[in-house]
């Protein structure tokens, strides 16, 4: 349930300008100057606290503000002015049921950061946008220091930025200092704009997207942490046309599957890890359009990957015909999620699939599966290296070394 709102007195309860204390926006261009945030946090210590509820449209800054729990109701809008430090107490969040509009600029950013004044991952909790926050929209804006299970979720997620409505954009935004995920992105969250982004330090995933978001992740982001990804929750359904872009991390994945008519095609680069599980094309397009430079990779997440660490790429029932050019499959064939009879095979697919320029290897079965008279000279064409079993499977059971 949302916080009683503050009382009438409370000078954020009707709108307006809120009172602020004396830090300007000057020396706040902050993720990277870490002596710049202290500078400023320190002149903010006479800074006005938001009122626990915000029920009429409210502009704050330029200069400091500080919150505790702070909810905006009532179709009010909060308006953060560019070169706002938003100082976040302890335990303290933001829950956006109407929209937050934090638009800085690269000479003026928005901050927000802990209160405290030795600040660590975790200090506050997070920024909740749901209901009708729709409007909102977050440009030059700094996040740090948040990611402590939050409240504002109804659920304790741990999440700098917990998002559950398509925002209108999120771009030029850094997240860093997590003791969570950076970004969660639920399925009902598929922004209109989110590029540009940077993460950095965070003790989780910098993003965690749903399948049907993938595709809405843009251009620009930046991960500088080598062992980040993106992290995909499983038992999704996808049911869109998708393009998934190359992230420069990996889209960690449990199992996903896609729906009749729906159809995804991966871009030259990414890299999908599998926590075990299969992905099921049912009666669906998923196209590969690696290149020889970039590859499309399907491996394992483990940190010491072993053949048969997850199932298949399968196409089940498919009507469609799989193009599939520059990827590898390796440490596949479990037979986890790859059909009811559990298939062995890394690949399992119509025998009218195009698939070229592709390497197999270190399968805990057989590197192809099909139940049909299989194009050998054309699938033999391909890479196969250390298989259990034959690289291809045809005919229901007619198998093919490809030596």
């Amino acid at each position: 349930m949302p916080l009683e709102p503050a009382s009438s007195s409370d000078p954020g309860s009707t709108g307006g300008e809120l009172g602020l204390g004396s830090a300007g926006g000057g020396g706040l261009g902050a993720a990277d100057r870490p002596g710049a945030v202290l500078v400023a946090r320190a002149e903010c210590s006479d800074a006005e606290v938001l009122p626990q509820g915000i029920r009429a449209d409210t502009r704050v800054g330029p200069g400091c503000v500080r919150v505790r729990q702070t909810d905006i109701l009532d179709n009010a809008t909060l308006t953060i002015e560019p070169g706002t430090t938003v100082l976040m107490e302890s335990g303290g969040f933001l829950r956006a049921y109407s929209p937050l509009v934090a638009v800085g600029t690269v000479e003026a950013p928005i901050v927000f950061t802990s209160a405290s004044a030795d600040p660590v991952a975790g200090d506050w909790e997070c920024i909740q946008f749901s209901s009708n926050s729709a409007a909102s929209q977050l440009e030059h804006v700094v996040f740090e220091y948040g990611g402590a299970p939050c409240g504002a979720t109804g659920a304790g997620r741990a999440a700098t930025l917990d998002v559950d409505v398509p925002l209108r954009g999120l771009s030029n935004v850094s997240v860093t200092d997590s003791a969570g995920v950076g970004i969660r992105l639920s399925y009902r969250a598929p922004i209109r704009a989110f590029s540009d982004n940077r993460f950095a330090r965070n003790e989780g995933p910098s993003l965690q997207v749903s399948g049907e978001i993938v595709s809405y992740l843009g251009t620009g982001n930046v991960f500088e942490d080598a062992d980040d990804f993106i992290d995909v929750p499983g038992g999704l359904v996808l049911e869109s046309e998708q393009r998934w872009r190359n992230q420069g991390v990996p889209l960690r994945v449990a199992s996903l599957g896609l729906s009749p008519g729906a159809g995804v095609t991966i871009e030259a680069g990414v890299r999908i890890e599998m926590r075990g599980g299969s992905l099921d094309a049912f009666d669906a397009n998923l196209d590969i359009e690696g290149t020889a430079d970039a590859p499309v990779v399907f491996t394992s997440a483990q940190p010491n990957p072993q053949p048969g660490d997850w199932g298949c790429l399968l196409y089940s029932y498919s009507n469609v015909t799989p193009r599939i050019d520059h990827a590898i499959f390796e440490y596949a064939g479990s037979g986890q999620g790859c059909l009811g009879a559990s298939t062995r095979t890394a690949l399992y697919l119509p025998a009218a699939a195009s698939i070229t320029n592709t390497t197999f290897r270190y399968i805990a079965g057989t590197a192809i599966h099909t139940r049909g008279m299989c194009p050998v000279q054309a699938w033999c064409a391909n890479e196969f290296v250390e298989l259990e079993g034959a690289a291809l499977s045809c005919n229901d059971g007619d198998l093919y070394s490809c030596e």
